[in-house]
């Protein structure tokens, strides 16, 4: 009989409900694990666990984890790190976060640059040299300031402001 591919899982408990389902339903299945295969590549830049059941009980398998799959793509909150509450909005990044980043990178590369060409002259201008210290000073405030601001959720109880990886 030949095994038609059911669903990809992208992770064990996705993986382990549906397996639980089909073996409710004494559907017979096969597992490969994509991720521990060891030719690399030969699946695809997605890796997964792959559920494979025989044709015939292809469209009774479908219906059965069709809740399953459908549960598992709802978006999950994050959590607030500080207070561990799911009580969290999505913000908007601050819209002038690239441009002080780009800011930021050219300070540096100016002052660096100053620097490794003006090393072996003699008279170096005093005004010139402080301005690319306060240049390299200044983009690494900058980026301090950009590591800060740049937060896309917020929690509504602590009112603390993070990244959700």
């Amino acid at each position: 009989m030949n095994d038609r591919l059911l669903y990809k899982c992208s992770n064990n408990i996705i993986a382990h409900n549906i397996v639980s389902t089909l073996n409710e339903n004494d559907i017979v299945f096969r597992l490969h694990d994509e991720t521990n295969d060891p030719r690399i590549g030969a699946y695809g830049p997605t890796p997964g666990i792959a559920i494979y059941v025989f044709e015939k009980d292809y469209e009774k398998a479908l219906i059965l984890i069709e809740p399953i799959v459908n549960s598992s793509t709802e978006y999950v909150k994050p959590f607030c790190p500080k207070c561990g509450s799911e009580n969290t909005v999505r913000i908007e990044k601050n819209k002038y976060i690239t441009p002080l980043l780009i800011l930021s990178t050219v300070l540096f590369i100016a002052s660096v640059v100053y620097f490794y060409f003006t090393k072996d002259l003699e008279n170096n201008l005093i005004i010139l040299d402080s301005l690319a210290i306060i240049a390299s000073i200044s983009s690494i405030g900058i980026l301090i300031l950009c590591d800060r601001k740049n937060a896309n959720s917020k929690c509504n109880g602590c009112g603390k402001k993070f990244n959700r990886i």
